[in-house]
């Protein structure tokens, strides 16, 4: 007996075949055309991300750099001069900005120690926001606290302004000035103090136990060639000076008209002055803004040195925009308010039935204000190399069934 070997196919066999390749080139095409987009789309964002990158440095290395540090005494007999200089410092960052200045700001607060509030920053915000601390201690260590401000992230390039003020002299040691003075390098120091010595105990080297006819900062500014300002001057005719001593970081500066905003608070008035824990008391704010360009003004309550709630609001030209602000606390007690360092209301707190109240939603939660924009996301070259991954991974799959 022979055996046939030229028996036809089943058609439904050949046809299986067929179907399973044309599934195969499927696969195939999907896998080389996903990797293909995924590629595509990586591969731009990484070029325009480079080319940013390589603008802004451009920019860097253009822009005049100024890092502004304040150093301010934090005992309690220097508050009313603290207010006064954060209502006007928003105007010194308002003239750089308009010069297209790319300055940063730190704060370092001191009295037998010294206290980094806000290291450097590019966000005057934070900046306001850091002025409101709490005060205390009668020994003021300047130069301790010079050391601390010269020892921030400080730009190499970068014009450095380190301005200390307090209502007393130096109450650090010989050896801890001495080192101050070489840390201020190049760095330019404006000295914010009494005019003569302040009378101190012999805890410290102040009179009476020295004959000092000079206060010491002002020494201080001297030796460094820096410059010295009555802590007496009012804080509009400080923070000018301050602007003044910066026109040498854009020779043009006084020679150019600047269109900027200058707010002025019209009317402050609180809802009520006597609360239960748990409720709120409300402070409503009128600002005006007197200058010749639109602007943001942003309102701070605070008491004892804690901010609890800020209002943001932008205010055209000669335009006058209302805020309200509100607290609750959760203990009895008399407390201040302040608006942006001003006294508001003395408020009396009266016990309740709860002692854990919920409280108004401060800083970052406040109504008006603006966060940063969340990182958008974007593709990356390895997202193209997981896809095409996964289309090996499916078409290896395909080909063994196939098979």
């Amino acid at each position: 007996m022979s055996l046939r070997t030229d028996r036809p196919i089943p058609d439904n066999v050949d046809g299986d075949r067929r179907s399973r390749r044309r599934m195969l080139w499927l696969a195939v095409s999907v896998a080389v055309l996903t990797a293909l987009v995924f590629a595509l789309m990586a591969l731009p964002v990484t070029a325009a991300s480079e080319t940013t990158a390589l603008a802004n440095a451009a920019d860097d290395a253009n822009e005049t750099q100024i890092d502004v540090v304040f150093v301010f005494d934090r005992s309690e007999s220097t508050n009313e001069n603290r207010y006064h200089m954060a209502q006007e410092i928003g105007r010194l960052d308002d003239t750089l900005d308009a010069h297209g200045v790319d300055d940063r700001y730190g704060l370092v607060t001191y009295n037998a120690t010294a206290r980094v509030e806000q290291n450097m920053t590019a966000s005057f915000g934070a900046i306001e926001r850091a002025m409101h601390y709490p005060v205390g201690g009668n020994r003021e260590n300047a130069s301790d606290a010079i050391l601390t401000a010269t020892d921030l992230d400080l730009r190499a390039n970068a014009t450095t302004l380190v301005v200390v003020m307090t209502d007393e002299d130096d109450d650090s040691s010989n050896a801890t000035r001495a080192a101050a003075i070489d840390a201020l390098g190049d760095a330019h120091l404006v000295a914010i103090s009494p005019a003569g010595p302040a009378t101190s105990s012999c805890a410290v080297h102040s009179p009476p136990c020295d004959d000092r006819t000079d206060n010491e900062l002002r020494e201080v500014a001297n030796r460094t060639d820096g410059e010295w300002i009555d802590v007496n001057e009012p804080a509009t005719r400080i923070v000018d000076r301050l602007g003044e001593t910066l026109d040498a970081a854009f020779a043009d500066a006084a020679e150019r008209s600047i269109d900027r905003p200058e707010f002025e608070v019209t009317d402050t008035r609180a809802n009520r002055t006597t609360v239960q824990i748990g409720s709120a008391v409300g402070v409503t704010v009128t600002v005006a803004n007197t200058g010749s360009a639109a602007g943001e003004y942003t309102a701070y309550l605070s008491h004892s040195g804690r901010l609890v709630d800020e209002q943001r609001v932008e205010i055209p030209a000669d335009g006058e925009q209302t805020l309200t602000l509100a607290h609750a606390f959760d203990q009895s007690g008399t407390y201040e308010l302040f608006v942006t360092h001003e006294p508001a209301v003395t408020v009396t707190v009266l016990p309740g039935a709860s002692e854990t109240p919920p409280t108004t939603t401060a800083a970052d939660g406040a109504a008006g204000t603006t966060d940063a924009p969340a990182a958008r996301a974007s593709f990356v070259p390895g997202v193209a190399l997981v896809a095409a991954l996964i289309a090996i991974v499916a078409l290896a799959a395909v080909t063994v069934r196939a098979v």
